[in-house]
């Protein structure tokens, strides 16, 4: 089974593994003569040659959004392919290393594992991938020790474990070992259903098998559109023309004038001194608009931004009026539900930044848009220019 580096942009339906755990240049190089000696992977080999040669159509890459190809997701970063060799052996392993982390022991070393009796079965039943197997333990040993560094969510329900993309959480994404390490830990704290089924399908090598950049994939044409083009730095126009994006053209809203208002130069911005008074002037704000029939979105910098707001005294004045929490944890029905009752009258809507980009607030309430239409709040300064535009654009709708 094939799997994707984290930092891609889409999906596999096994997962993904971590950029950092792709493998040495030597390890990488060494992967096909190690494949090719296996059973029945020469013809798969020359069914790969064949195709690539009969292949003569012409790539396009469309890219929704152009401050979407300076993200961490693509720009910069590969998408990385993975075998996933499953054996009790190597569930062994990964508990081993795990159990000795998680006790305070003294931290294992390559040597330690290859002593093992698992370690020597394993090389026994494949001698020719001996180097890749310990390329693949030296990870292991190293990321148990950053379990904490990516955080992850648990669904306890199915006994998956998922992580944070875009704006939803993908449980089939896994950040190398790290994913199997968060599993030990949940079933140690008793929280995994069916927790050896869910072991059974966690712990398993990842072996590289190879890796390229969206960025660098030389398509015959990119074509694109975005409503922050004009906000792109002279840095990024560079970058942008280095891939062959040469051409820039700005075109008028089909649904023509907007009714979108920012008084940036008077009472469209508010800086106040300490959280207690911040928290406040959000609330104030908040329902002062909801009394003239209007809706409010309120963006946060990030969860813990949003979370120490929804915990505060402040956020429980608005306990009598319509509010909810969009969160990328929520189900993709629950979002759903949120996202379409956001613009309605004397509804307050609290999420993160990351719903300010690509998600559409259709006003269908005549109240809203009699009195104002929806009021957005953003409750942070943007370091880039775009993604303020981005969470201006959420209101004055159009299409």
């Amino acid at each position: 089974s094939l799997t994707q580096d984290d930092s891609a942009m889409d999906d596999m339906s096994t997962g993904s593994a971590s950029s950092s755990q792709g493998g040495t240049t030597e390890v990488n190089r060494a992967v096909p003569d190690a494949i090719s000696s296996c059973k029945g992977a020469s013809s798969m080999l020359d069914f790969t040659r064949q195709a690539r040669k009969t292949s003569q159509e012409e790539e396009i890459l469309l890219v929704d959004e152009v401050d979407v190809f300076f993200g961490s997701e693509f720009y910069g970063r590969t998408y990385d392919q993975v075998a996933q060799l499953r054996r009790p052996e190597i569930q062994k392993i990964l508990k081993m290393i795990w159990r000795n982390y998680s006790n305070n022991c003294k931290r294992l070393r390559l040597s330690d594992i290859k002593a093992t009796d698992m370690y020597k079965q394993l090389s026994n039943d494949f001698p020719e991938l001996h180097f890749l197997i310990d390329n693949e333990i030296t990870f292991m040993l190293d990321q148990v020790r950053k379990i904490d560094d990516t955080p992850y969510f648990l669904d306890e329900e199915n006994g998956q474990i998922g992580y944070k993309v875009m704006d939803t959480i993908s449980y089939d994404v896994t950040y190398g070992y790290l994913t199997a390490f968060a599993y030990l830990r949940e079933s140690d704290e008793g929280r995994l259903k069916n927790d050896q089924e869910a072991l059974d399908r966690a712990l398993c090598m990842n072996i590289s098998c190879g890796q390229f950049s969206y960025a660098d994939i030389h398509p015959s044409r990119i074509l694109g559109v975005s409503g922050t083009l004009e906000a792109t730095g002279e840095y990024e126009r560079k970058v942008l023309v280095k891939y062959g994006v040469e051409k820039f053209i700005f075109m008028p809203s089909v649904y023509g004038p907007t009714n979108l208002f920012f008084d940036k130069a008077g009472k469209g911005i508010f800086v106040e001194d300490g959280e207690s008074n911040f928290f406040h002037r959000v609330c104030t704000e908040a329902m002062n608009v909801t009394k003239q029939n209007r809706a409010v979105l309120v963006f946060f910098r990030d969860d813990q931004s949003l979370l120490k707001f929804e915990k505060s005294t402040f956020y429980q004045q608005l306990l009598g009026r319509n509010k909810a929490k969009l969160s990328e944890a929520m189900a993709a029905d629950e979002k759903d539900f949120v996202i379409k009752k956001a613009a309605t009258a004397g509804q307050v809507t609290i999420c993160t930044a990351i719903f300010g980009r690509g998600t559409d607030f259709f006003c269908k309430d005549s109240k809203v848009e009699e009195s104002g239409g929806v009021h957005v709040i953003q409750t942070f300064l943007s370091v880039e220019e775009s993604e303020e535009k981005q969470i201006m654009g959420r209101t004055a709708r159009q299409g």
